[in-house]
């Protein structure tokens, strides 16, 4: 969250591009059931996917302009 934040701030396209990227390679490592770490006990499974979850919409809170 630390480039969303200062992008927001600062407004550096830079920092805006790194936050993208970054939600993008989260997005890409999602599996098909749409969880991350599939291969892990459940609960690990679950917190894991709700913290992503959570990251994603402050990353798109934090950059999205209006």
């Amino acid at each position: 969250m630390g480039p969303a934040k200062l992008g927001r701030v600062t407004g550096d396209p830079e920092h805006l591009a790194l936050s993208a990227r970054t939600a993008q390679r989260l997005i890409a490592a999602q599996d098909a059931s749409g969880s991350w770490l599939a291969d892990q006990v459940p609960c690990a499974r679950f917190d894991r996917s709700a913290e992503v979850a959570i990251w994603l919409l402050e990353i798109d809170g934090l950059t999205r302009r209006g």
